[in-house]
């Protein structure tokens, strides 16, 4: 315990000088349109789960997860106010928010190419509760399904697709009323709008790929790291098994949900992004090694230029083994509960004896409790809202800018200078 408090207070006085290096003077400006050659990342912040929307260098677009908790009340913790208010569902927000920023996309509004769904956790997909709408499609209107009603989604790409028997179909997940809502929607999407679906396959970089002009940015590529027990082995598009066989081991063992999230690595240029979904990585003692995805994964991905925290940055995630290995000159956090971030995980983004480099923390929300309990560490962040990673043409530069998620205008609260990839 001293030791934890020790490396807190060091991590604090990092903090002190890191929270006041944002550029101002673009605050209160609209972040200009979208143009052919940027890869515009956002983070959108509902305050009611993950969700994340790129625009890719030509025009191409995805999504990744869209949540919806549901009914709040019945969270024990503190959660975050939803956002910009509770006058429509989260899936109508993160609609209107993707409907704001492709309009520049004149001769494919309308249209997302690419979803891509972590993993089968309602805070990412959208779940069944009392006050959801039913639509007259056989399926609950929430998160990811009510997002479809705004936009045609070409293709679905989901960690467990067709089967969903990994690591069991008696999984509690799979039982319960929100996976069968979500199957429902998959089969009358497939049916009447044409839409594909299919289980992301570890080592590929071409289950996204560029859809209008791939030829005038042959630098980008999505690679798939992991997803459902099989990791990429680095060579070409080959994968293997990360966990002991499943019948080796009682079911009470099996793998969670969260530890068969799909990860991925997405490059332009000198430029990489990474997205773990729910992964984790801290493993009690008497647990055994193997339930640690993020040492391979981290190990296997590299450095990056901007990561999207595991978990939420919850207790088992973010291990220092990841960290060092990421390395990213800014984190991007995911919160919607008190314990987004942990105390020690914060700790173990701030420590620069785990990598040396200045970095930022960016998170979509600071639950107040969780803001006084993290006391000088929270000084580390910076303005809360939606992120906006851009980078610009070729990948050798980009910025990120924190855009104000308590309203529509979706002004500039913040931003960061041009930074370097590396």
């Amino acid at each position: 315990m001293k030791k934890l408090q020790k490396r807190m207070l060091t991590v604090a006085l990092f903090s002190l000088t890191a929270a006041f290096s944002l550029q101002a003077q673009e605050n209160g400006k609209h972040l200009s349109p979208w143009q052919e050659g940027y890869l515009d990342i956002h983070q959108i912040s509902t305050g009611r789960g993950n969700a994340a929307f790129a625009i890719l260098p030509d025009g191409t677009t995805m999504i990744i997860d869209a949540g919806d908790l549901g009914d709040t009340t019945q969270i024990k913790q503190q959660v975050m106010p939803a956002l910009p208010n509770k006058s429509k569902f989260p899936g109508e927000w993160i609609a209107a928010y993707i409907a704001h920023f492709t309009a520049p996309l004149a001769n494919h509004q309308g249209i997302i190419n690419y979803v891509l769904l972590t993993h089968h956790h309602m805070d990412h997909v959208g779940g069944v509760y009392p006050a959801a709408p039913k639509s007259s499609k056989g399926y609950v209107l929430s998160g990811i399904t009510q997002v479809a009603e705004q936009f045609r989604f070409e293709k679905l790409i989901d960690r467990s697709w067709p089967d969903y028997q990994y690591p069991s179909k008696e999984d509690v997940w799979h039982t319960t009323p929100d996976f069968q809502n979500y199957v429902n929607f998959l089969e009358y999407q497939q049916k009447h709008n044409g839409m594909k679906v299919e289980g992301l396959q570890p080592g590929r970089n071409d289950q996204f790929v560029l859809r209008y002009h791939p030829e005038k940015y042959p630098t980008f590529s999505v690679r798939n790291i992991y997803s459902s027990g099989r990791i990429w082995t680095g060579e070409g598009s080959n994968s293997k098994q990360l966990f002991p066989s499943l019948d080796t081991l009682d079911k009470s063992a099996f793998p969670s949900e969260n530890m068969c999230s799909n990860v991925i690595k997405l490059s332009y240029g000198k430029f990489d992004y990474y997205s773990g979904g729910d992964l984790t990585g801290r493993v009690s003692e008497d647990r055994p090694k193997w339930r640690d995805v993020e040492t391979p994964v981290g190990r296997l991905v590299g450095p990056v230029e901007v990561a999207v925290l595991d978990h939420h940055g919850y207790s088992d995630a973010m291990n220092e083994s990841v960290v060092s290995s990421l390395r990213p000159k800014a984190f991007v956090i995911p919160v919607w509960d008190y314990y987004h971030p942990q105390p020690e995980v914060l700790a173990s983004l701030l420590d620069k004896q785990l990598y040396p480099d200045d970095r930022y923390i960016f998170a979509t929300g600071l639950v107040s409790g969780n803001r006084e309990r993290l006391g000088k560490m929270a000084e580390a962040y910076q303005p809360t809202g939606h992120i906006v990673t851009r980078v610009y043409p070729g990948g050798n530069q980009y910025q990120i800018f924190v855009l104000d998620a308590r309203n529509t205008n979706y002004t500039i609260i913040s931003q960061t200078p041009k930074l370097e990839a590396q």
